[in-house]
C-alpha cells in the first residue's frame, strides 16, 4: 500500500488528523508514500500519515504512530470511536457487531459451524445498554443461566456481568 518514508519525534502528546477525526497519538510520528491504489486517510500539509490499502476481501489500514500509547495516556474514547466509525460494518470476520463505544467491555467472538457465540464482559462501574448491528440473518439467543430468556434487542449488562449469545445463522 505505500512505503515508510521516516519517523519523527513529535511530541509527547499530538494529534493525528484522519478522514474519521483526529486520534492523540505520544511521540513518534510515520510518514508515508502511498501507492497509486492506496488511500491516503491521514494527511497534514501534503504529507501522509495513514493510508487505507484493499487487500482480498477488506482493507488494510496502516498509520505508524503510536495510536496505542497516546489512548492510554490521554483516554481511549477517541480511538474507540475512530475505530466505530472507520470500521463499523466492514467486518467481514464476525459480522454481529456492537454500534458505539462500551468504556470496559469486553467482547470475544467464536466462530462456529452454525453461527457466532459472542461473550462479553463489563468491566465497568455502569451498566451498559446494547445495541447491534449488523444481525440480519441471525437468530440470537442469550445462553447463560442468569439472563436466559432476555432479547438481545433490550439486553443491559450490569457490572461485572458475563453475556454469552448464541447467533444462529438462519
Amino acid at each position: 500500500g505505500g512505503q515508510l518514508s521516516g519517523f519523527a519525534v513529535v511530541a509527547d502528546s499530538f494529534n493525528v488528523q484522519t478522514t474519521h477525526g483526529n486520534l492523540p497519538a505520544h511521540l513518534w510520528q510515520g510518514t508515508l508514500k502511498p501507492s497509486s491504489s492506496a488511500e491516503c486517510i491521514a494527511a497534514a500539509d501534503k504529507v501522509c500519515y495513514g493510508l487505507r490499502q484493499p487487500y482480498g476481501r477488506g482493507a488494510i489500514i496502516w498509520i505508524p504512530s503510536l495510536l496505542g500509547l497516546g489512548a492510554r495516556q490521554f483516554g481511549e474514547r477517541p480511538l474507540a470511536d475512530w475505530l466505530c466509525t472507520a470500521l463499523l460494518g466492514k467486518s467481514t470476520t464476525y459480522s454481529v457487531q456492537l454500534q458505539g463505544y462500551y468504556p470496559q467491555l469486553s467482547i470475544r467472538y467464536l466462530q462456529t459451524s452454525v453461527g457466532i457465540i459472542t461473550v462479553l464482559v463489563n468491566k465497568h462501574t455502569e451498566s451498559h445498554a446494547l445495541h447491534w448491528h449488523n444481525v440480519d440473518g441471525y437468530t440470537p439467543r442469550v445462553v447463560n443461566q442468569s439472563l436466559q430468556g432476555k432479547t438481545v434487542a433490550t439486553t443491559v449488562i450490569q457490572p461485572e456481568q458475563t453475556l454469552v449469545i448464541h447467533w444462529q445463522s438462519d
